[in-house]
């Protein structure tokens, strides 16, 4: 019974979880302080490279590709704009909040199966369910800030050259 009042629980969080995304989709997030910021530790995302990221992230669900039309989609256009990229970089701080809002909400786990049995519950809800979905986000973030910066380095560029020509 405490199995299926876990399980029960873990399927209502993720069904909640996507209206409560979009809600969190309406803020803004600042990429360049705690917790969306890249830590020395990560390098830049190499350290997601040596965990073989770029092999298994597109393997896993991906809920813009089960939603499509009202989550963004992941996929990055030949040369994205400025738009485009800003609007991907906020989607992998949502999703990211939204996995770690899911592992805390997931604790009460610890109340609905006590013992080892939830606790083991809550281990595999958090590393499978949701400790991939947050290293895809930290992996693919800064990759996005540098296409960003080369992005916005083009418009510049032509913004110029028009001023020129005009």
């Amino acid at each position: 019974m405490n199995f299926l009042y876990s399980a029960l629980y873990i399927a209502a969080l993720g069904i909640l979880c996507f209206p409560a995304g979009r809600v969190l989709a309406l803020f803004n997030y600042s990429t360049d302080r705690f917790p969306f910021h890249c830590c020395g530790i990560e390098r830049g995302g190499r350290l997601y490279e040596k965990l073989g990221i770029h092999g298994w992230q597109n393997k896993v669900p991906d809920i813009s590709r089960l939603i499509p039309g009202i989550v963004p989609r992941k996929a990055i256009p030949g040369k994205p704009d400025t738009k485009t990229l800003q609007t991907m970089i906020k989607e992998t701080c949502v999703a990211e909040l939204t996995h770690v809002l899911l592992c805390m909400a997931g604790l009460a786990l610890f109340w609905l199966w006590p013992g080892v049995g939830g606790a083991l519950f809550y281990a595999v809800y958090v590393l499978v369910g949701n400790l991939p979905f947050i290293l895809i986000q930290r992996y693919n973030r800064p990759r996005l800030l540098h296409l960003l910066q080369a992005a916005q380095r083009r418009e510049r560029n032509r913004s110029v050259i028009q001023e020129k020509t005009s």
